[in-house]
Order: C-alpha cells, then sequence, then structure tokens
C-alpha cells in the first residue's frame, strides 16, 4: 500500500509541476540570478522543478526530496489512525447548533470590529489576493477563513490563538492538581481620552507593563521560591471585575464602564494560574504564603481557590460584545495602546513544557474521555509540522512566489485538522487550503494527503452517520454520494 500511495503522490505532484513549471522556473531563475548578482558569482544551474517534493506548514512553504513516504511515514500512520478513531462522533442537534451560533456571532463581531478599526486608519484585514480555505472531508463544504489580521482585539482571532493555550493549559492542569487561581487588580481605572490633537498618554501601555513587571517580580521573590510556588500563566484583562454574593472576584472578565462625560474607564487585571511545585501545601505555611502576597501586592488581589476548567483562566480581553460598546476612536486608541503586548502568556514550567513540545515536533491532540468527563489530551507527532530547510531549500524557495495572476486555479494544503463538528453534528476532520479561488473540490480530494485521510476514515464516517439517521433528527439535506475516487485510484495503481 505504501508503494501506491507513492506512486499516487508522484502522479498528483507530476500534474502540478507540468501545469507551473514555466511560471515557477523563470520566477526562481530571475531570485537566484539576482543574488548571484550581488554576490559577484555565476547563477548555478536550474534544477528542474519535478525534482522536488513540496509540503506546507502553516503559511510557510516548504520544499523537500521526493521520498515523503519513507521520512513521514510513522507520523502519517498514526495520525490516519487517530483520525479514523475519533471520526463519526455525535453530538445532539441542540449541540450543534450552539457551536455554529457561537461561531457566526463571533464572526459578526469581529467584522464590525474591524470594520470600524478601518475608519481610523488600523487596517485590520491581510492585504493578499490569496484566501484561506477549509473543507470538510465528508460533508463536502466549503467555508472561507476571515483574513483578520492578528489583533487581538478581534473576538475571532482571540478565539483562535487561545485555542491552543487554553489546551496546554488543560493538559498542565491534569497533571498537577493542586494548581491555584489568583486574580490581581491594578489600582485605579484606566480613563481611555482621546485628544483633539496629537497621540494620547499611553495611560493603558503603562499599566498594563505595570503590572505584567509586579506579577514578574512577586514570581521571583525568596518566600515564593520556598514555598515552592510558581506563577506559570498570565491573561491580561481590561472589564470590571464582577465578584459573587460574597464579594469574591469572578473568573469573567466584566463589563466596561463609561462615566458621566463620556470618557472610557478600563479595569486593568489579570488572571494568574500558580503551580505548586511541592505539591499540597499545609494551612499553616499557605496562610503565611497568602499573607506576603497581600503585604506585597498593596492593590486588591484575590486567591480564588482550584480551578475547575482551563477556560476561566484564559478569557478575551474583555466581553466581544462589551467592545462593540466603545467608537472607531475609542476602539483605535485601545488597539495602539496594546499593540505588540503580550496579554496571555504562558511562564515558567508551562512555558518550557510547551516549548519543549514544539522542539520535539509533537502536538497535544485530544481524544473523548469516554466516561462522560469530558475529553484528555495526548501527547502527538505534529503531523502538520514538517523537517527544517537547509540554506539551499530556502534559496529555491524563493523562485516559487506567485502572485494571484500567475497562480490561477493552483492550491495548497496547508494543514489537515483533528476531527471536530463541522455542521453535520459528526466529528470530521477538515483540510486547510490556501488558494487564490474557490478551489475545485475534484482536484482538492485527488490531492494524496486528502485521499488519504478520505479512505482512512470514510467507513468511520459511514458507520457515524448510520446510526445519527437512526437515533437523531437530521441536521442536514440529502448528502452527496460516498466519494471512492481515493479508493479507484488506489486500487488502479495496485492493478498495474
Amino acid at each position: 500500500m505504501s508503494l501506491a500511495l507513492q506512486e499516487m503522490t508522484r502522479r498528483f505532484e507530476a500534474d502540478e509541476a507540468g501545469r507551473l513549471r514555466l511560471a515557477w522556473e523563470k520566477r526562481m531563475a530571475d531570485a537566484l540570478a539576482a543574488g548571484q548578482r550581488e554576490a559577484g558569482a555565476i547563477p548555478p544551474p536550474i534544477p528542474h522543478s519535478s525534482d522536488y517534493w513540496h509540503r506546507e506548514d502553516g503559511d510557510d512553504c516548504q520544499i523537500y526530496s521526493p521520498n515523503p513516504a519513507m521520512d513521514l511515514a510513522e507520523t502519517e500512520h498514526d495520525f490516519l489512525s487517530y483520525a479514523a478513531e475519533e471520526t463519526g462522533q455525535s453530538t445532539t442537534d441542540e449541540k450543534q447548533q450552539e457551536i455554529a451560533a457561537r461561531r457566526a456571532e463571533i464572526e459578526a463581531q469581529s467584522h464590525e470590529i474591524a470594520e470600524r478599526l478601518e475608519t481610523v486608519g488600523v487596517s485590520a484585514y491581510r492585504q493578499t489576493p490569496f484566501g484561506i480555505w477549509q473543507y470538510a472531508i465528508h460533508s463536502r463544504t466549503f467555508s472561507k477563513v476571515p483574513a483578520f489580521r492578528r489583533i487581538c482585539l478581534l473576538p475571532y482571532v482571540a478565539w483562535m490563538l487561545r485555542g491552543p493555550m487554553v489546551s496546554a493549559l488543560e493538559y498542565f492542569l491534569d497533571k498537577h492538581p493542586f494548581c491555584r487561581f489568583w486574580t490581581f487588580t491594578s489600582g485605579k481605572r484606566v480613563p481611555i481620552r482621546i485628544p483633539a490633537n496629537g497621540p494620547a498618554e499611553p495611560l493603558l501601555r503603562q499599566r498594563i507593563a505595570y503590572l505584567n513587571r509586579k506579577i514578574s517580580q512577586l514570581n521571583a521573590l525568596p518566600f515564593m521560591k520556598r514555598a515552592g510556588l510558581e506563577i506559570v500563566f498570565r491573561s491580561d484583562e481590561f472589564g470590571t471585575p464582577e465578584t459573587n454574593e460574597n464579594g469574591d472576584l469572578k473568573s469573567d472578565a466584566g463589563s466596561i464602564e463609561r462615566d458621566a462625560d463620556g470618557i472610557v474607564w478600563l479595569h486593568v487585571h489579570a488572571h494568574c494560574v500558580v503551580y505548586p511545585k511541592k505539591g499540597f501545601i499545609p494551612p499553616k505555611q499557605w496562610a503565611d504564603v497568602l499573607h506576603r502576597v497581600k503585604a506585597f501586592w498593596g492593590d486588591h488581589w484575590d486567591e480564588g481557590g482550584g480551578i475547575l476548567t482551563a477556560r476561566e483562566c484564559c478569557k478575551y480581553v474583555t466581553k466581544p460584545g462589551e467592545m462593540l460598546k466603545l467608537t472607531p476612536a475609542e476602539l483605535g486608541e485601545i488597539y495602539r495602546q496594546t499593540r505588540r503586548m503580550k496579554l496571555v502568556q504562558p511562564l515558567g514550567a508551562l512555558k518550557a513544557e510547551i516549548a519543549e513540545r514544539a522542539a520535539a515536533g509533537k502536538m497535544l491532540r485530544p481524544r473523548n474521555a469516554g466516561n462522560g468527563e469530558g475529553r484528555i489530551y495526548e501527547v502527538a507527532p505534529n503531523h502538520n509540522k514538517q523537517r527544517r530547510r537547509t540554506t539551499a531549500q530556502k534559496d529555491l524557495e524563493a523562485g516559487q512566489k506567485f502572485d494571484a495572476k500567475e497562480a490561477g486555479d493552483f492550491f495548497r494544503i496547508i494543514a489537515r485538522s483533528a476531527p471536530s463538528f463541522c455542521g453535520a453534528g459528526l466529528k470530521e476532520c477538515r483540510v486547510t487550503i490556501m488558494s487564490a479561488i474557490l478551489p475545485d473540490e475534484a482536484r482538492v480530494r485527488a490531492h494524496p494527503d486528502v485521499a488519504r485521510l478520505i479512505a482512512a476514515t470514510e467507513d468511520a464516517w459511514q458507520a457515524g452517520l448510520y446510526i445519527r439517521v437512526h437515533t437523531c433528527t437530521p441536521t442536514v439535506g440529502a448528502r452527496p454520494p460516498p466519494d471512492t475516487q481515493s479508493q479507484r485510484l488506489l486500487a488502479e495503481i495496485i492493478a498495474r
């Protein structure tokens, strides 16, 4: 089977190379010649485009030798086995509708905020002729990913970025159940004033920097080290912290306040996860620690106890709905004062753990716990991460950059996701595609990375669909007939 898949890969890549060879070689020759002329050397011969095999990780194109099946066989087998196990799991109609409604709401709010930012000179959308699409391989639907810039004031961007952070935090908390939830305030509220002329005084930026620096100083104090305590996660927020009936701070980011003069006031505070390296701390020693923290901090702070879920520690900077109450000028000022600041950050042991996984080419993968307790995480090879490029490969890549007109209907598979609920009430994998136009579905399904995934998960999808049809109210219309293109291609190759 592996030989058949290798042949399938070569056939597909040969077809792509044939269509793009002229444009690719011309652009590569121009780039290499310019570099060699600057160095005073003679340009080297241009390698044939079919001598390279293309895989992508995120937005970075990478070029490798034509033996991917040998190098990636173990990782690929692991991912396909996992995808087959998770595909076809069902959820209720109500839950599926809730997921879809929440996503639509966040996207709509983000577009509204982005449009307001654009009116005050802040570019909120990426200026690129290429788009990013997600394709659900079994329900066979395309959805275009909004081209937002990496602005964390946009709820959609914050939602996408905090996903891996929440996963890392959940995995850490599962291993260290004695972690505590602390909330630190920074003093009086900070006004957002819009001056008639010139830039506003960066009060918000100064306050965030002060808060984060003070948390780092607390982390380094001798009594924290003696107690074996370390702050391993910090999430900054701007809303007014809400309290329960006992006056204790809640984890939720509260509302933005506006005074009688119409000036917005932000309450800068941070939610932190405290990791007790020694495990359980006796009550007497714990009381001494809390007393020392209170004496050091000065401003109000709260010891929130144990942590039920990681999501309560990693929130938006304020409620998305509250952001819509701000004017374009106020949004623009908050953006300028928080630009390039790390509002959510892992620290200490958690940061080291995340870095260690990344260096080893590993990732966290969710699984259904199967006992009604939600999901658990396991460390697995990162199927979307490829080998590091050599200097020569980076040079060759410079000649492979196309604009939209040259690329035409060319597309790239830049990621394959773990199974999730995509709209049909069943878990299925999605592939992320970069393309200047809506990709042709037949060509996407014929791509070897996609065809392998379809072939590995088709039986699980059909089994889940059968169970759902007989136990749940259908949530989608008539589905296209099962796709067997990948199976036919494999059968033809094997028959030869």
